[in-house]
């Protein structure tokens, strides 16, 4: 019953404020930033494809930033500081691009997606890592017991290491169900910070969506003149 407990008790106020945000973080520009990329950068149309591998690429890097963390050359939370970090800069930057601006469009876009999958990743390490909180005294409980008090029979050496082994077949089991657990978690929470996002939109465009400007006259095209 209380491994039990353990498993349903929700994430952190930390963790779950960040599985929330990386879903509206990545799902709230997505509207202005296409806008810019089509109206102020002016991406030409057969760059369109490419521009959208770059933005794809960074998270087919996922390997690196478990090696990184594998390894201890990041932590989950310094990895979250840096790419949280970065992709605020690089938004910033993004804001303030020069019209016509296509190559530095291209790389603010990967610098963009980088930081975000970073961050995506560190979010989902410090998940798993808060799952694994706890679960190392399964063990310590059945060792003492056994030594302590096998030293006359074979038997009792016997049933101890069976105990032992149990116990630790049941941690592992609890471990792995609590990472499960706690990734789906994360999942529908940034499912969730998605449709906030989209909602968003959806009351930008109703109150300010309707608003046309309409060129001079003399400079309208064909599929304009529905304007006037």
């Amino acid at each position: 019953m209380m491994v039990h407990n353990s498993m349903m008790s929700p994430l952190p106020a930390s963790l779950t404020a960040l599985f929330f945000l990386s879903g509206l973080l990545q799902s709230l520009p997505l509207v202005p930033l296409t806008t810019l990329t089509n109206s102020l950068v002016k991406v030409p149309v057969n760059l369109l494809s490419i521009y959208g591998s770059v933005l794809f690429a960074p998270y087919l890097c996922k390997a690196i930033y478990a090696h990184l963390l594998d390894k201890k050359i990041l932590t989950a939370k310094s990895l979250l500081y840096v790419s949280y970090s970065g992709a605020a800069v690089a938004f910033v930057l993004s804001a303030c691009v020069r019209q016509g601006a296509t190559y530095e469009w291209f790389v603010l876009g990967f610098l963009r997606s980088l930081f975000c999958a970073a961050g995506d990743f560190g979010t989902t390490a410090a998940a798993l890592q808060f799952s694994s909180i706890g679960n190392g005294n399964g063990n310590g409980n059945g060792n003492g017991n056994g030594n302590g008090n096998g030293n006359g029979s074979s038997g009792g050496d016997d049933a101890d290491d069976a105990k032992d082994t149990k116990d630790t077949k049941d941690t592992k089991d609890t471990k792995g169900s609590k990472a499960s657990w706690y990734q789906s978690i994360g999942s529908s929470l940034r499912n969730l910070g998605s449709l906030v996002a989209n909602i968003v939109m959806v009351v930008a465009f109703l109150i300010w969506g309707g608003e046309q400007q309409c060129p001079s006259p003399g400079s309208l095209s064909d599929w304009q003149r529905g304007c006037r």
